[in-house]
């Protein structure tokens, strides 16, 4: 016997990232026995807000039938860790991040502190495209609502008038961990070609001297040494450093 009320499955998506979303929520709801599909859609948006806006949706609609337990599973590590772990500091820190940033999406992140009032939640993190019924269901109603393509959504049937499994529930496991961020090693720098002589510099003022009335003078800013290398090859210089 389990301690929920109900079941909530939710995913997001986004073509583009920014670009057309859709999100898909199915709740079940035990006191009833009954399955309810949700789904939306909109333009200019990212795969991030879908996530979230799943989620808000579907415990709007718990809320409405006087639940107050709930298992979400959903893939997405950044609501997870963002209502666990991250909006605490958030919130102490006026809605900023810990390099001092408006925090993204805080919006959502609002709403959902608002539709989780009252509820005792538990979250389980499910790994996308692992054959888990309730989990591809969400995942195909929010692909179709990003694409705009017709999708039926089932609302308000017993659980063997459904036509998907959403008692399989995998079993908990940990959220993946987050990868490092990548140090950034790329450094821009300009390149001149003036009468021949070829010249590197480290800003845009100390290019601009080198080539100020120096008609047929060739300028550059690179990002990179394979850059560089392509730039004065194609200027047919081919003996620079």
């Amino acid at each position: 016997m389990n301690s929920w009320e109900s079941l909530l499955y939710t995913d997001g998506a986004c073509s583009g990232n920014p670009g057309p979303g859709g999100w898909g929520s199915v709740l079940f709801n035990y006191k009833i026995n009954q399955v309810y599909e949700l789904g939306g859609a909109e333009s200019g948006t990212t795969n991030n807000r879908m996530e979230m806006l799943a989620i808000i949706e579907g415990l709007k609609l718990a809320s409405k039938q006087k639940l107050k337990s709930i298992l979400i599973l959903t893939d997405s590590t950044y609501v997870i860790r963002g209502f666990t772990q991250w909006r605490h500091g958030w919130k102490k820190r006026g809605w900023t991040n810990a390099e001092g940033q408006p925090v993204l999406n805080q919006d959502l992140w609002k709403k959902l502190e608002d539709a989780a009032l009252g509820f005792k939640i538990e979250w389980r993190y499910v790994r996308g495209h692992q054959g888990t019924p309730g989990n591809e269901r969400v995942d195909k109603i929010a692909v179709a609502f990003s694409k705009n393509d017709l999708i039926h959504l089932d609302y308000g049937l017993s659980p063997a008038e459904y036509r998907f499994d959403i008692f399989a529930i995998p079993a908990g496991e940990p959220i993946p961990e987050m990868k490092a961020k990548k140090t950034e090693t790329r450094h821009s720098f300009y390149v001149s070609l003036v009468n021949g002589v070829l010249h590197r510099h480290n800003d845009w003022g100390s290019c601009e001297k080198s080539v100020k009335g120096q008609s047929k003078a060739l300028f550059k800013k690179v990002s990179s040494e394979e850059e560089y290398q392509a730039i004065i090859k194609k200027w047919g210089y081919t003996n620079g450093n």
